[in-house]
């Protein structure tokens, strides 16, 4: 019975269109749950935002597959993507100011530069970017546009996430850039590790000291295994273990980190309420 219940669990969260539907979710989790205190949700706006970081997702991997495979682009699902992506940033700019246009045009922008003209998708560049729009600025968009300013506590929120992000950044580059020797050097390896420390030693400083402290046991408890396993997948011992395998066990443990990290805000949220 426990063994059918993790093969189906398993094949829940593993499943390709599960991971490409919630992954973008959580960008913008944690900035509208704690919008809450201030406002009401408008939903509009949140599905809108949502659309946007699915439709650059959708972009970005085909963009990595294109440079990847060297096969010719398909048009068509690319100019559509375009349009809905344009759209989608037409609106939520009327609908909130110029600023928040900017900065959604930035982070589209950032997306595709990672591989067009050049394929820099592997280099610091793109990995201090993605990881301060991801981590960070679209933390603080999703709170704006329900908000109308953003607060200061929500910065000491968004430090967990840029670590996260650092970390996912990090592990994405070292799996492309591995995928033939499939082991990591010993450096890369030391370097991984520091960085999911950070990703459990930033919320604890930032957020949960003096207080909160059982919310932070909360996060380590439930998501640590999860990182454990990210780490010994990448062991020599565990190079039978495929790209594929890998990088939907960092989509999901972002899922789960950033879900935890939320259900800990709203609890904050409807206490002080």
């Amino acid at each position: 019975m426990i063994q059918m219940t993790q093969q189906t669990m398993r094949k829940l969260f593993f499943n390709p269109l599960f991971l490409i539907f919630v992954s973008p979710l959580t960008l913008i989790l944690l900035g509208t749950v704690l919008s809450i205190q201030y406002s009401s949700i408008t939903i509009t706006s949140f599905l809108l935002l949502y659309l946007f970081v699915l439709l650059n997702q959708f972009l970005e991997k085909i963009l990595a597959y294109h440079k990847k495979e060297k096969q010719k682009l398909r048009l068509l699902p690319i100019i559509l993507f375009e349009l809905l992506n344009v759209l989608s940033i037409l609106y939520l700019t009327l609908s909130s100011n110029f600023l928040i246009g900017i900065l959604l045009l930035l982070y589209s922008l950032v997306i595709h530069l990672q591989y067009i003209p050049y394929n820099l998708s592997l280099s610091l560049y793109s990995l201090i970017l993605t990881t301060l729009f991801k981590g960070g600025i679209l933390t603080y968009l999703s709170f704006y546009i329900q908000t109308g300013f953003i607060s200061r506590e929500l910065y000491f929120w968004s430090f967990p996430l840029i670590a996260l992000y650092a970390f996912i950044g990090y592990y994405k580059q070292l799996l492309e850039l591995n995928i033939e020797s499939r082991y990591l050097a010993k450096k890369d390896f030391l370097t991984l590790n520091v960085l999911l420390l950070s990703i459990y030693i930033v919320p604890f400083l930032s957020l949960y000291v003096p207080h909160y402290i059982e919310n932070w046991i909360f996060l380590l408890l439930l998501s640590s295994p999860l990182a454990i396993t990210l780490i010994l997948l990448l062991k020599e011992k565990k190079a039978a273990y495929s790209t594929s395998i890998k990088m939907k066990q960092i989509n999901l443990f972002q899922i789960v980190f950033i879900s935890l990290l939320s259900i800990i805000a709203l609890i904050k949220v409807l206490s002080s309420n």
